[in-house]
């Protein structure tokens, strides 16, 4: 029953985001600004940012197996929120006809905004040119293997530690489209989430000194 429960909460909240996503761009443009639709900030934004929050939510998720934990109000907010701006970016990159991954994971798009990169830019984008996956921060197929075997503390601990990654290694990306991208509703989400996901890393990372304190010898 449960089970089901989160099944149906997960769809209702995937419907809702894609209708708030696709009304918001229906009234922040006309047809004729179509164009201005496929600048390559929003859709690179959209389409890699959610595949980060895939796997925010693919990670809270596993802390919501029933298993108890002191983190399961925070992995059931993460999962909640990031689900809702999920389906909201989805919505915009089906109403521009867009696919919903990007065909490569260069963050070339990066390069496409008014001004000329930055050094913290140009660094992020090298990490980024590093990176498997094409962004930093993301956790590997063996931590979330990892993530899912563990149990108590040690679980907590490390889904701690690769929640802050994760958000740290992000948070470049939605400050770029906060100032960069072409429509309105996509630099305020990516406001939003730039906004929400600095206030998690400092709960984060309180959470996770005061857990390791607790931990260590007296």
């Amino acid at each position: 029953m449960k089970r089901c429960f989160v099944i149906i909460a997960v769809s209702v909240a995937l419907a809702t985001a894609f209708t708030i996503g696709w009304l918001g761009v229906q009234t922040a443009s006309s047809p004729q600004q179509q164009l201005a639709h496929s600048h390559a900030v929003d859709i690179g934004f959209a389409q890699f940012m959610g595949i980060h929050h895939q796997q925010a939510i693919a990670m809270a998720q596993l802390m919501l197996d029933g298993r108890p934990t002191p983190l399961h109000r925070m992995a059931q907010n993460i999962a909640y929120a990031q689900l809702l701006e999920l389906g909201e970016m989805q919505g915009w990159l089906r109403l521009w006809g867009q696919a919903l991954k990007p065909a490569s994971t260069s963050m070339a798009w990066m390069l496409a905004g008014d001004q000329p990169p930055g050094p913290e830019l140009r660094q992020y984008l090298i990490e980024c040119e590093r990176s498997p996956r094409g962004m930093p921060g993301l956790a590997t197929l063996a931590d979330l293997e990892l993530l899912r075997r563990l149990d108590g503390v040690e679980r907590d601990a490390l889904f701690l530690r690769l929640m802050l990654a994760h958000h740290e290694g992000g948070l470049p990306m939605a400050r770029f489209a906060a100032q960069q991208a072409q429509e309105k509703v996509v630099r305020e989400r990516a406001s939003a989430i730039l906004l929400e996901q600095a206030q998690e890393v400092y709960t984060i990372r309180r959470t996770l000194a005061a857990l390791e304190q607790a931990r260590s010898p007296s």
